[in-house]
Order: structure tokens, then C-alpha cells, then sequence
């Protein structure tokens, strides 16, 4: 259970934001933004799909050069080499190709004795948990391992703020669990300000000194967003299907010698809702791939008793980070192409809340909204299968919620089969059809 201090309470203020705007083209995304926030604290922003939090965050990290206002840190101007920032996608702040040199490349640019680099090194990994990683292309490792990498990085920085943007989107319970205890153990040992950007609280089993909710680009202090309190409503009729779709034998992925998915046996059936769950790192995604084609497999995958080959099949599917499919330059023109209906573009767009964005380059939105545009545009066309990676990663909970009502409806309606990850079980229990259930995968091939 979470829990908040107020406010009052708290005594010397270290860092404040004071008439903070920020805006892009002609879209005012942050105003007027008053915040001061104390050494070692911990404070909590949450808000809407969409409202402002990450851009406050890199607001905060140095990230944004644009912006209106004043950011002080000890009454001296906000240095980004004060800050860490832990992102929703780890791939986003990757430079390098193996853990090793990413984790080199950190110390390089804090320009860090050669002669210590190796200890250090070894004290993150520990820290990390991340040993056994050091010498694998970050390309390789699966969203857990990314943050735990991750994790290494800010150890090694050693900031006095430390900013978690929705971190354990991807993550299962035990890998987020872990991520967190160690986090807490530097904003215990360094006394640094914790800013949580979330709209998950059951990762945080801690007291909040500051509650801020953004909506509309504006800051309410010590309010729940009403994104984070709902009722969930549970679908009363699901599918039972007795037609079998897609079976697999023995489908196992080995890259480099690396077990990326041990030998699966399951069978899908048709109109299906159909859920992929396990822990993190387990090849929830590498089975997808494998279904798209994107990955070799070993064993026998067929599809109405004929051998499966993805490249015969109309396919959807909307990846972990939509950016990697987005093609237009602009939200109406990414879902026009697919439907090529001025009217049926209308009605995606209000659905999935994105109408007022239509003109903005798909690569400008907030990651929650690009994965409500990668949905629209995927189930505004009737494909053999569609394949979703985490549907409801980087949104609020009642956004998630329309989402997955969408996702059965769409099922039921059309008539077809869809096939989804998620670390959400709550989400899971109450719209998937059937669960399949993956265990730990990574492992060298001897």
C-alpha cells in the first residue's frame, strides 16, 4: 500500500521549477509548472496517458533545451550531470553494442581513472545483478536485462536525482521488485531525490514525501489522478473455441548459442483471445517473432495443418516500440494509409483519443500515445492474425482498460485471432480467453 507524508512536513527545499512552459510547435505540453522538491525525498508524478509527465522528467534530466522558466538545484542553476533518468524503453538510452561497453562508455564520459574502471565496473555488475551479461550485445537481452543494465548505469553515474520513468512497464513482478530494493539502496546511501514517473503503484511499497498529478499540461499537488483509481469491468462472455488455428511442436529460437525459447508446444485456436505470460527474459517476444517471421525456429509450426509461413499471411502486429513501424508524417496519415477512409480515420483517432494529434508526426507523441496510434491503425484492418507486444504498456489505467475492451470487442466482432504479451495479470485474468504460461528461457547451449 502507498502511502504520503505531507507536504508540510518536509524542510529544506533542494530542487525547484518555478513558471516552467514548455511547448512543441505549436502545442503547449507543460505550463506554468511551480514544483520544489527536497534531498532525500521521494516524489511521485502521475497523470493521463499523454498530460506532460515524461516531458517533465526530461524537463528535470537536461534533456529538453527548449522550455520557458526557471530550474534551480542548491539555488544554482540545474546541472544534467546531476541527474540520472531510468526510461520506459532501455533501448532508448543505449549507445553501444555490448553491456561491457556501455558500461565503459558511461565511466569515459565522466572521465573516470582507466585504472578503476574495471572495479567499478564489477561493483555495478553485482549491484545489477548482471555478471553473466557483460560480455552480450545489448540487442540480445530482453526487456528485464535491458533495466537491469540500466540499473548498473545509474549506479556507476552516482546522481543526486534519479528520475524512473514508468521503468517496470515491461517487467515482471520479481524483476521489478528487485530493481526497485536496489534503487532504494542509493536513494538511502546517497540521500538523492527519487522522482517516480508511474502509473503502477504496486511496485513502490514505500511512503511518497510528494504527490504531483499532471492533466492538461498542469500540476496538482497532493491529488490521486483519477487515472489511477478505477473499477475494472470484467468481460462476462469469453471464447471457447473447439477450432484449432496455429499449433506448434516443439518451436524453440536459438540465437548464438543462446536458448532464447525452449521447445513449446501449444495450440491456438481460432477467435481467439489468446495471452502469452512469464517472466522476464523467458522469449514472450522471441515467440512472437517467430510467429512474424522474424525469427528462425526450430520445430514444427503449422497453421489450418499446413506449414506455417508468415510471409502467405496478411499479418498485424504492433511491436514493443511502435517508432520501429511508423512510416507517415503525420498521426492522420499513418492510419489513412491502412484504410484509405477519410471518415473511418475520424473514428479511429476520437476512439483511441488522438483526433486533436492528427497533424503531428508520429514520432513527436508521448509513447503511450504512439502505442494507441500502432492499435488504431492495426485494428482498423482484418488481417489472418494479429500479434500485439505489451498492447497496453506505457498507459494509464483506464486508457488500458478501453484498450483491452477494444482488443476483445474486436475479437468477438470480427471474428479473428489475436495473440498478446503482458506483465499486467490483472488485465490478463479478465480478458484473455486462455493463458500460455512461458518459463525462464536465456541460457547458454552447450
Amino acid at each position: 500500500m502507498v502511502l504520503f507524508r505531507p507536504i508540510q512536513l518536509l524542510k529544506k527545499t533542494m530542487l525547484k521549477l518555478k513558471n516552467m512552459n514548455v511547448s512543441y510547435g505549436n502545442q503547449q505540453i507543460l505550463k506554468d509548472i511551480n514544483l520544489s522538491i527536497n534531498r532525500n525525498s521521494k516524489t511521485l508524478i502521475t497523470g493521463p496517458s499523454g498530460s506532460g509527465k515524461s516531458t517533465l522528467g526530461m524537463l528535470i534530466s537536461g534533456l529538453l533545451k527548449d522550455y520557458d522558466g526557471l530550474m534551480t538545484y542548491n539555488k544554482n542553476a540545474l546541472e544534467k550531470d546531476s541527474v540520472a533518468i531510468m526510461f520506459q524503453n532501455p533501448q532508448m538510452q543505449f549507445c553501444m553494442r555490448t553491456v561491457k561497453s556501455e558500461l565503459v562508455f558511461v565511466l569515459e564520459n565522466m572521465n573516470t581513472d582507466p585504472e578503476v574502471m574495471d572495479t567499478l565496473i564489477r561493483k555495478a555488475c553485482e549491484f545489477s545483478q548482471i555478471s553473466h551479461l557483460l560480455e552480450k550485445d545489448l540487442e540480445t537481452l530482453s526487456g528485464g536485462e535491458k533495466q537491469s543494465v540500466s540499473l548498473a548505469c545509474i549506479y556507476l553515474m552516482n546522481r543526486e536525482i534519479v528520475i524512473l520513468d514508468e521503468p517496470f512497464a515491461n517487467l515482471d513482478d520479481d524483476k521489478a521488485s528487485f530493481i526497485m530494493k536496489q534503487l532504494l539502496k542509493l536513494h538511502q546511501q546517497n540521500e538523492t531525490i527519487l522522482i517516480v514517473i508511474d502509473h503502477q503503484l504496486k511496485h513502490y511499497p514505500f511512503e511518497f514525501d510528494h504527490l504531483v498529478s499532471i492533466e492538461g499540461g498542469q500540476v496538482n499537488l497532493g491529488e490521486i489522478s483519477n487515472s489511477l483509481q478505477i473499477d475494472k469491468k470484467i468481460p462476462t462472455t469469453k471464447s471457447c473455441s473447439i477450432r484449432p488455428y496455429i499449433h506448434l511442436k516443439d518451436v524453440s529460437v536459438v540465437k548464438n548459442k543462446q536458448v532464447l525459447l525452449e521447445p513449446l508446444s501449444e495450440t491456438i485456436y481460432q477467435e481467439e483471445l489468446v495471452a502469452i505470460t512469464g517472466p522476464s527474459g523467458s522469449g514472450k517476444t522471441t515467440l512472437l517473432y517467430a510467429l512474424l517471421g522474424l525469427n528462425r525456429y526450430r520445430g514444427v509450426m503449422t497453421i489450418k495443418n499446413r506449414k506455417f509461413k508468415a510471409k502467405h499471411l496478411n499479418l498485424g502486429f504492433v511491436f514493443q516500440n511502435p517508432m520501429d513501424q511508423f512510416i507517415a508524417s503525420s498521426v492522420y496519415d499513418e492510419v489513412y494509409q491502412v484504410c484509405q477512409n477519410d471518415e473511418e480515420v475520424k473514428t479511429i483517432l476520437e476512439e483511441f483519443k488522438l483526433w486533436e494529434k492528427r497533424n503531428v508526426s508520429p514520432f513527436k507523441l508521448s509513447q503511450g500515445q504512439q502505442r494507441r496510434l500502432a492499435l488504431g491503425i492495426i485494428l482498423s484492418h482484418d488481417f489472418d492474425l494479429i500479434v500485439l507486444d505489451e498492447p497496453t504498456y506505457g498507459q494509464d489505467l483506464k486508457t488500458a482498460q478501453v484498450i483491452m475492451e477494444r482488443i476483445f470487442n474486436h475479437v468477438k466482432q470480427k471474428k479473428q485471432t489475436i495473440v498478446f504479451t503482458s506483465h499486467d495479470q490483472e488485465l490478463v485474468n479478465a480478458y484473455a480467453d486462455r493463458i500460455i504460461t512461458i518459463e525462464t528461457s536465456h541460457h547458454e547451449k552447450h
